[in-house]
Order: structure tokens, then C-alpha cells, then sequence
């Protein structure tokens, strides 16, 4: 009997794990239905959707904690920064950016209570649809970025990020669409950089395939 309850712990373990790590290197997901566009609307980000910022609570801590606010001439909030004193240094861990008419252009939200300060960072078009998308972990991206038409239709989406050799890059295979939907170009990236030369790209590699407006494969390049 402790036998099997100890495999059946040893199984629920190795379950919990695998949800764990899938959550954490696929932080959004899209809606598997192929039927359903990807879209604005229909990507699913964990963050976004529950909008978690326990930045007053961090607020009341007072010394260990900062806010700052900036104002369009107007009078209109422009700006909102939440700090959190970690290791005697302030940490900006929640940034909100406005446009002069109120609507939200900028929403950036790390956990500062955490090692590796996971978060998220979006952009917004001025008519309130979102813009890009990004994962974040410490100082770099780490994940799909999605990008998006004032329309709310898909523009892009790939893996964006580091921290490897401190610097963003693409990586792996990207999609790019038109704004009425239709894939325009497909292919990879490959990491050209190194620890000795952190300037250096990522470029092309692969079979690219490029297509006009109506679905006409229309090009075909080799890097």
C-alpha cells in the first residue's frame, strides 16, 4: 500500500513538473482551434487577462517602495511608475504610459519579489487594440513576441529574446502576415552573436518563402 502511494506521488510530481515547466518557456498561448484566427482578441496571456499589478500593496511598504507620476500640459495623466527597494537598490518593477486622450499605450509589470523578476510588457494602438506583446525575464525578453494591426489582425509573432550574451534577438522561425490576414513571409533566424561580439545580428537562415496579399507564393529564398 505505500508502494503505490508512493509512486502515485512520484507521478503527480512528474505531472506538476512538466505544467510547470510548460507554462514557463510557453508563457501565451494561442487558441489551438485552427478554425479561430489568431488574433488581438484570441491570444491568451495570463498576465493581460487577470491585469495582476499588486503595485499598491508594494506601495504601502513606505520607504522600500516609490511612486512617480508625469502629466501631458493639459493636466492628463502620461505616466505611472511603481519602484521597490531590493538590495538597497529601487527596482521599477510596474511602468503604465498613457496617450493624451487616457487610452492606455504602455503596460510593463515584473514580479520584483522574485529572482529571475518574470513579467510581461505590452503596447497598445491609440484606438485601445494591442499592439506587441512580450515575455519578460530580469533586463531581457524571453519569449513569442506578438505583434498586431490597429485592426486587431496578427502581424507577427516568433521568439524574441536573451539573456544569452546579454543581448534580444530573433531566433527560430518567425511568421509575418498582411493585415487581412494572409501569411506574407515565413522562415528562421539563426543567433550569430557570441560572448566576444555581442553586436553581431541574427540573420536568415534556411528556406524563406514570401507570398502577396491573395495567398500566391510569390519568391522562394535560400540563406
Amino acid at each position: 500500500m505505500k508502494m503505490k502511494k508512493l509512486i502515485l506521488s512520484a507521478f503527480m510530481a512528474i505531472i506538476s513538473w512538466g505544467t510547470y515547466a510548460q507554462t514557463k518557456s510557453n508563457p501565451y498561448t494561442m487558441i489551438k482551434d485552427k478554425k479561430t484566427a489568431v488574433t488581438a482578441s484570441t491570444l491568451k496571456q495570463p498576465y493581460y487577462i487577470e491585469n495582476v499589478h499588486p503595485n499598491e500593496k508594494l506601495f504601502k511598504k513606505g520607504k522600500n517602495a516609490m511612486k512617480r507620476e508625469k502629466y501631458y500640459p493639459n493636466g492628463t495623466l502620461k505616466e505611472v511608475s511603481y519602484s521597490y527597494r531590493i538590495n538597497g537598490n529601487m527596482f521599477t518593477y510596474c511602468i503604465k504610459k498613457y496617450y493624451e486622450n487616457g487610452q492606455l499605450s504602455y503596460d510593463k509589470y515584473q514580479n520584483p519579489l522574485t529572482d529571475t523578476k518574470d513579467g510581461y510588457e505590452n503596447s497598445f494602438h491609440e484606438n485601445g487594440q494591442l499592439k506587441s506583446t512580450d515575455w519578460l525575464t530580469g533586463y531581457y525578453y524571453n519569449g513569442d513576441r506578438f505583434s498586431f494591426y490597429e485592426n486587431g489582425q496578427l502581424e507577427s509573432y516568433g521568439f524574441y529574446g536573451g539573456p544569452i550574451y546579454e543581448s534580444n534577438q530573433e531566433a527560430g522561425m518567425w511568421k509575418y502576415y498582411y493585415e487581412n490576414g494572409q501569411l506574407k513571409a515565413v522562415g528562421s533566424y539563426k543567433w550569430n552573436f557570441t560572448k566576444e561580439n555581442k553586436s553581431a545580428k541574427s540573420t536568415k537562415t534556411g528556406e524563406w518563402k514570401y507570398y502577396n496579399e491573395y495567398g500566391e507564393l510569390i519568391k522562394t529564398e535560400n540563406f
